[in-house]
């Protein structure tokens, strides 16, 4: 039997494929972290704003545990249901979680608001991997 050869302009297109996945994955990656960085900056100001001192280890606390519950719970989520619609799901969260941080008027909503975010940051993770 006879092998067929995949002609040079089949190749470039295979590697220009595997090259927009890569880039497609790493600002996947990337951007949620961005975006976590600068919600973490703005953190203290939210926190002296909402007079919140008090639950100040609530905003911490829950958040990195939602994290950690994501990425396990979403993992598994993917060997059922396949990488690329968990990895939709998890940044449409994110994306939510981060809106409702920009928009929190309280100290108990913007923790519920971060945990989202960290659901969906937690989730994106394992997916990129």
């Amino acid at each position: 039997m006879a092998q067929t050869q995949a002609s040079p302009v089949d190749q470039g297109t295979d590697s220009r494929k595997v090259a927009i996945g890569l880039w497609a994955v790493f600002i996947a990656y990337f951007a949620p972290y961005f975006f976590l960085n600068g919600i973490n900056i703005a953190q203290p100001n939210m926190v002296e704003e909402f007079k919140g001192m008090a639950l100040f280890a609530w905003l911490i606390a829950l958040p990195a545990l939602g994290s950690a519950v994501a990425a396990l719970l979403f993992g598994k989520l993917s060997d059922m249901y396949g990488r690329r619609a968990i990895l939709l799901i998890s940044l449409g969260l994110f994306l939510v979680g981060a809106i409702l941080s920009i928009i929190s008027t309280s100290m108990n909503f913007a923790i519920v608001a971060r945990v989202v975010l960290a659901l969906g940051q937690g989730a994106i993770a394992p997916m990129c991997f």
